[in-house]
């Protein structure tokens, strides 16, 4: 008798952040950062019932993981006046970093351990067929845990070296190295007025002349204005996949014209390629048939079985190149992404208006 179970898994996003203060070690400046982060959580509804209920429980874990990267992350935030990081800021943002060695290793002593049983209650048991047991004399038994060690330990040295690499205060070009995403310093300003702002210094300026094609941003950072991204004129809807086969992963302003455009392009590439995909799986079906002789229900059947397979590798491909846009992640535990647009004027409009608000092309201003 077999038991079939079927459940339903959702997921939840929830992005949040927290201000954090900071005094700069080397000069005693004072200034704050904004820490941004995405919890993300999962609830299971077995069978398809109760998906209130595990909608809920994925929002809760989302949150509750928000709450904890909130309170244990940092961000390595220069001084906005002598561009130095603190110590402590660097020590916390490595235990960050590259946590997957750790996993390795945690994993390698676990088969280890698992593996070291089987051999240790083989031998006492005398499943091993060499007669007289040996126990923990047994040398496959410590060549297993010491290779396990081995591994294990390499994996750390591994992520120590990694870390250590790890140095925002080396300067290029007169910029600290920090990483992509990092928020910008914000110190308080007094107005002529007597009122006081608060001025983001960013972390890195960006120079647009030097191949900055790409748009790194941060949860709640991204933001679009009433302008086409393909033609940029003025836009007059969302842009959604084509014949909506595919969820829209972003939402991009576009006008009609253009989302037409895309639609259009990919159904023509559609078509093109199932006349291929049936040549293709005509041809392979012609060099087997040489072979096995099938009949002509058969050669049809076969025929069309790799067309399918064809058709749907093709399908795939085209709706990943669809989009007037391309989205990559640059930073899964910081939530930091990346996007590009295919056309590159729109791309540097958002690299500026990012750049803005994180207080860069302060000169251009």
């Amino acid at each position: 008798m077999f038991i079939v179970y079927y459940w339903r898994t959702f997921t939840a996003t929830v992005p949040g952040s927290v201000m954090r203060p900071v005094v700069c070690e080397k000069c005693s400046t004072e200034f704050h950062y904004e820490l941004v982060r995405a919890g993300t959580g999962a609830g299971a509804a077995l069978y398809g019932l109760g998906q209130k209920s595990a909608k809920a429980r994925a929002e809760k874990a989302a949150r509750k993981n928000l709450a904890k990267r909130l309170s244990r992350d940092v961000e390595m935030v220069p001084c906005p006046k002598c561009r130095w990081v603190n110590a402590a800021a660097i020590k916390a943002f490595r235990k960050q970093c590259y946590t997957v060695w750790t996993k390795i290793a945690v994993f390698t002593l676990f088969v280890a351990a698992v593996v070291g049983v089987i051999v240790l209650l083989t031998d006492i048991y005398g499943l091993n067929g060499l007669g007289k047991p040996r126990g923990f004399a047994n040398p496959v038994l410590w060549y297993v845990l010491l290779s396990g060690v081995a591994v294990a330990l390499i994996a750390l040295m591994i992520r120590h070296a990694l870390r250590w690499r790890i140095d925002p205060n080396r300067l290029v070009n007169g910029q600290p190295v920090v990483p992509p995403g990092t928020p910008p310093a914000l110190v308080q300003q007094q107005t002529n007025d007597g009122h006081t702002i608060v001025v983001p210094v960013a972390s890195v300026e960006v120079d647009l002349e030097r191949g900055a094609n790409w748009a790194v941003f941060r949860p709640g950072q991204l933001h679009f204005d009433a302008m086409c991204c393909v033609c940029l004129g003025a836009s007059e809807r969302w842009y959604v996949a084509p014949l909506r086969m595919a969820k829209t992963p972003l939402n991009v302003p576009i006008c009609k014209a253009c989302q037409w455009q895309i639609t259009k392009r990919f159904l023509l590439r559609v078509a093109a390629g199932l006349l291929l995909a049936f040549l293709a799986a005509y041809v392979v079906s012609r060099l087997i048939a040489r072979e096995t002789r099938p009949d002509a229900a058969q050669f049809w059947i076969m025929t069309g079985f790799f067309t399918f397979f064809v058709v749907l590798v093709i399908a795939v491909t085209l709706i990943q190149l669809a989009p007037p846009y391309r989205v990559r992640m640059v930073d899964r535990a910081r939530s930091i992404w990346k996007i590009k647009f295919k056309n590159p004027v729109y791309t540097a409009i958002m690299i500026r208006k990012i750049g803005q608000a994180d207080g860069a092309f302060q000169a251009q201003r």
